[in-house]
């Protein structure tokens, strides 16, 4: 499979977001407005995702509050967890289940929870360094032939497979530039016939993998400079 080259004049969001859309089927979109009201205030969303009934979960990085913040489709706050426990509050998952995925990338702890909030698992994905403001885990994905994967990219270039139990199985990944090397492993999703898709945000390019880590593929994002898709965490 070939995938195009994407070309932008300018440098920024906007003209990628345009440039991959133009790509991409149509696809219903639904706003939401975010109704939070004091004490409760969105600072610094960083993942949005949504469940089967169409409740939408909001991961922020608030000064003081809770970072997982649930709301209806209307944008009414339902309610919220997760004051204290984060330092770097950055993915966040729903599974087929219902339960709630976080990924904290400064602490590199993966969080699992009931649809309430209630916690039901804890992963320390690795030690993060101290040299490093932003070292670890960045995202969590799930299929039904695998329990969970996580991208562990900030120091780490490794998608490692957990059970599920929160035992590592194995990893695969590496430093670099070629197939199957990372420059901050930032965000995993799985496709629908099974695929891994992996963000290589540092070397401006989305790879697919089958699910034992074979390099299927990769997308690059072609331009003068990259700003464009490494603004932001």
């Amino acid at each position: 499979m070939s995938w195009p080259r994407l070309y932008w004049r300018r440098i920024g969001d906007s003209d990628l977001l345009r440039s991959l859309t133009r790509l991409l089927p149509e696809l219903p979109v639904t706003r939401v407005e975010l109704k939070a009201s004091p004490p409760l205030t969105f600072e610094g969303i960083s993942a949005v995702t949504t469940d089967k009934q169409g409740n939408v979960y909001v991961i922020h990085r608030p000064m003081d509050g809770d970072p997982i913040v649930v709301l209806d489709r209307q944008g009414k706050v339902l309610r919220s967890w997760g004051k204290g426990m984060f330092q770097d509050p950055h993915g966040i998952r729903v599974d087929l289940e219902g339960n709630v995925w976080t990924v904290d990338a400064h602490t590199s702890m993966v969080y699992k929870f009931s649809s309430q909030g209630r916690k039901l698992l804890e992963i320390s994905v690795g030690t993060p360094d101290p040299s490093r403001d932003f070292c670890g885990a960045t995202d969590v994905a799930f299929c039904l032939e695998r329990p969970y994967l996580v991208t562990d990219g900030y120091c780490n270039a490794r998608v490692i497979e957990y059970d599920s139990t929160g035992r590592k199985v194995t990893q695969w990944g590496r430093p670099g530039t070629g197939p199957g090397e990372f420059n901050v492993v930032h965000a995993i999703a799985v496709g629908p016939h099974g695929n891994l898709y992996v963000a290589d945000r540092e070397n401006g390019r989305l790879q697919w993998f089958d699910l034992d880590g074979k390099f299927l593929g990769q997308w690059k994002f072609a331009a003068s400079s990259q700003r464009g898709i490494q603004r932001g965490r």
